[in-house]
This record gives structure tokens, sequence and C-alpha cells, in this order.
């Protein structure tokens, strides 16, 4: 069975552990790589060849240094050739309007995931988006 990679950016750990177990007990053929720190996923990204570069990536909105928001426009204008063939979502901790606002006007975002994060939500904000990438019984 194919794996299919998927890039969680968020500083808190616990998300990690969650959406971590939440794949391993679901039994999901995704790849996950969890990061905490966007500036060091340009790095990253920067060095590996395309056929390795994650199908989707995941991002809090809420972190230190550099946001959501930011982290994804500087990944548009970074790897250009990959706007439309990597699917993008963002996640936040308690939404404000104005955040809310935002997401539904940001070019390339495709979900909102609220927090916290649970089974439910997971499955009902990230496998509609996913849908055409993973095929999973449940979709």
């Amino acid at each position: 069975m194919r794996s299919y990679s998927i890039l969680f950016l968020d500083d808190n750990e616990l998300s990690h552990d969650f959406i971590g177990a939440l794949i391993d007990i679901e039994g999901l053929p995704i790849l996950p790589t969890f990061e905490t720190f966007p500036l060091k996923v340009f790095e990253e990204l920067q060095n590996l060849p395309e056929r390795d570069f994650p199908q989707a990536i995941i991002s809090d909105i809420n972190m230190p240094k550099m946001n959501g928001f930011e982290f994804f426009e500087k990944l548009i204008k970074t790897f250009p050739e990959r706007e439309t063939s990597t699917g993008l979502f963002i996640m936040s901790t308690g939404i404000q309007v104005e955040e809310y606002t935002q997401i539904m006007q940001t070019p390339h975002i495709d979900a909102y995931i609220p927090k916290p994060l649970n089974k439910e939500s997971f499955f009902e904000y990230v496998f509609p988006v996913l849908k055409d990438l993973i095929p999973v019984e449940r979709m």
C-alpha cells in the first residue's frame, strides 16, 4: 500500500502526538512528518527532490516567529511550481472572526481545521479535502 506524505507544522507537540496516534490507530496510509519551526521547514523542503515533496501541508496559524499565513505565503513564493499540486490546510487555536475571514480570503488554503483537535473534526475537515489524494473507505 502506498503511503502519502503529509507535513504537519505546529508548535504544540501535543498536536503532533494526537495526529500521529490517530494515523496509527486508524491505519491511515499517511507518512507524517512533524515540524515545530516554520523556518526549518523551508531549509528541509529546498533540499528535497520533487518526488519527496509532501502531498499536503497542514499548518497551525499561531506560531512564534512566523505565523501560518506568513508560512503559506513564503511557501508559494519559494515553490511556485508546487502551488497546484500540494494541498494546503490551516488549523487554529480558538479562532477569531478576523482570522476566519482571512482564512476564507487566502488563496491556496483548502480547508480550516478547528482546534482543539479531535478525531471527528479531523475526519470531517481533513478527509473531504484529501479524498482525491488518499483512497480510504470512510471518505
